[in-house]
């Protein structure tokens, strides 16, 4: 994290679980060599946190990673709806029968 970001962080004064999600969307936009400025991480690691509270943090951070490795099919650009398709398709790999 660069010090703008740390300092954005600073100032939005970010709980535990929102700074995670927004760290594992940083290193998937690193790992796809997407382009996204900091306060849209912000901003979809908010959404992932205040829609999906009845997902677990570490699977979200899963779902991430594994998104951005291709697991969940191709990228063709990393924004909130491909975020949360990562989420439902990793729920769905964990607990088949559960519908989201």
């Amino acid at each position: 994290m660069n010090s703008a970001q740390t300092s954005l962080c600073s100032a939005t004064k970010l709980d535990e679980s929102t700074e995670k999600i927004a760290k594992a969307i940083s290193a998937a936009a690193t790992r796809l060599d997407f382009q996204i400025d900091y306060p849209k991480i912000l901003l979809i690691a908010t959404d992932v946190k205040e829609n999906l509270k009845h997902i677990e943090l570490n699977q979200k951070l899963d779902a991430i990673k594994n998104g951005s490795l291709a697991k969940y099919g191709r990228v063709y650009k990393l924004s909130a709806h491909e975020i949360f398709h990562w989420i439902r398709e990793h729920k769905k790999e964990i607990n088949p029968k559960q519908s989201y």
